[in-house]
């Protein structure tokens, strides 16, 4: 797919040279550590409530 952009965009995209495989690996590890930690807190938040639940004994 990125080749196929390549041929067709050609120097049209000379702005994103900024973009390197370091950048794009970090910023898919920031993103994905982001969003484990947020799951995390969500499943720490979801069994604190369920222990609290007296329905679920």
């Amino acid at each position: 797919m990125l080749v196929l952009i390549g041929l067709i965009a050609g120097d049209k995209i000379q702005f994103l040279n900024f973009l390197t495989a370091e950048s794009i690996a970090a910023a898919i590890w920031i993103v994905g550590g982001i969003g484990f930690l947020v799951k995390l807190v969500f499943w720490r938040i979801q069994k604190r409530r369920d222990a609290n639940d007296p329905e679920q004994a």
